[in-house]
This record gives structure tokens, sequence and C-alpha cells, in this order.
């Protein structure tokens, strides 16, 4: 079974948005904190802001190429923070919408290889509130990316079928001695 593909783009996103650069610095102000799909941070109570969430909103089929269809798919990056200030919290969402945007636009060779078609920037939109004494803001950033889903070859596998093992068999000398290819049959046919 393939992978589908809206799962490795999110997957994707996560893993270039919290990409250390050479110095350890990160990509955005978020640093490492960039989850896929789930509010789990904020429902627990205990989120360290900002954060950002990535979703997969919505999915269609735009055509096709060469007898294959071309999948249409809304990839959101939500970003949340709170400030004392709400000059400070504008400034600080602004300096993420412009990080975040750099770092998919600058990956996005990433994003382009397999299935994937292109990817484009929508724009964004922010959502402000006021409770107590902070602020607090939501900022979500669109882009549309179109990809197509590979055919599968007859003699394709499972991707769980699939193993690969290297192997270190002497004391701990951090030299590999063996490699091994283990394909595991896949469901008998009836």
């Amino acid at each position: 079974m393939l992978t589908p593909p809206p799962t490795l783009i999110r997957r994707e996103a996560v893993r270039c948005l919290t990409q250390e650069d050479t110095e350890g610095g990160y990509p955005t102000p978020a640093m490492d904190r960039v989850w896929p799909a789930h509010k789990m941070p904020l429902l627990a109570g205990k989120a360290t802001w900002p954060l950002l969430l990535v979703y997969i909103n919505s999915e269609g089929v735009d055509g096709q190429q060469d007898n294959v269809d071309v999948h249409t798919l809304e990839m959101e990056i939500e970003a949340y923070a709170i400030a004392k200030d709400s000059e400070v919290l504008d400034d600080l969402m602004d300096l993420i919408a412009l990080s975040v945007y750099r770092t998919v636009e600058i990956n996005e060779g990433w994003f382009t290889t397999g299935p994937v078609l292109s990817l484009r920037y929508q724009g964004f939109d922010k959502v402000h509130e006021f409770k107590g004494a902070q602020f607090s803001c939501l900022l979500t950033l669109r882009w549309t990316v179109r990809y197509t889903i590979p055919l599968l070859e007859s003699d394709a596998l499972d991707d769980f079928l699939r193993f690969h093992g290297d192997y270190d068999l002497a004391t701990a000398d951090g030299q590999l001695e063996a490699s091994d290819d283990v394909t595991l049959p896949g469901p008998e046919e009836e």
C-alpha cells in the first residue's frame, strides 16, 4: 500500500518547518513546536507559544495528466500566539507569516518531488482575541498543492512488506559488515 500523498505533504511541511540550520537555529519563531493535524498542544492547556499546526483541509480532482487524475488539496499552516501587548503580538504574527512562507517556498523542491506537481501560496488570515490581560491571535496560511497518485505496478508491494537492515557484527566499532533486504510475501490472491 502506498502512503497517501496528503500524509506525505503534511509530514514534509512539519519536517521543513522544524529543520535546524547549521548553527542550531530554526526557520520560524515557533522553533520545534510544529505538529501535523491535531490540536493536542492547545487542548492539553500546556502549550508553549508560538506554535504551528499543519492541516490538509480539502481535496478534489482537477483534471488529468497522462491519463492520471490530478488532485488539488488545500494545505493550511495555523500559527497560535499570545502576548500582553497587541502591537507586539501583531509584529510576532507578521514575522511568523513571513518566516513560514519563506520556509515553505524556499523548500518547494522538497514538496515537488514524487507525486507533487506544484505548490502555490494563496494568502493568510488573522483572527485576534482579547481575554483577561492577554491578546491571542490565530494566523492561517494557505497553499494549493497539485499532485497525482502514482499507479501501482502489478508487482508493487505494500511499504510494510519491505525491510532493509544494516548490521555491525563486530563489537561496537561503527563499521557495517552486513546488510540485508527482506521482502515478505503479500496477501494471497483469491
